[in-house]
């Protein structure tokens, strides 16, 4: 059985200041990382159009002005960890 947030006060009050600072929702957060490691692996193996659907993704989650800037910074980080031997 998973604990909620309720459960551990500590949890509850971080949760709580990380929401001043993220303007989009913990489950949307969590599919677009999701979405940037498949989009990621499928660049991996295809080698071209991760980046290009992981834009289009991101359109329909976020706001517009911030795709661009957001794509930028992780894209690089996770195409580190994928050339990484």
């Amino acid at each position: 059985m998973l604990a909620s947030p309720a459960d551990i006060p500590y949890l509850a009050s971080l949760l709580e200041g990380l929401a001043q600072y993220f303007p989009l929702s913990l489950s949307i957060v969590c599919t677009l990382l999701l979405l940037a490691l498949l989009t990621s692996a499928m660049s991996a193996a295809v080698g071209v159009g991760g980046g290009t659907l992981l834009i289009m993704f991101m359109a329909q989650l976020m706001p517009a002005a911030a795709l661009i800037p957001v794509q930028g910074l992780g894209g690089p980080k996770l195409d580190d960890l994928r050339y990484r031997s």
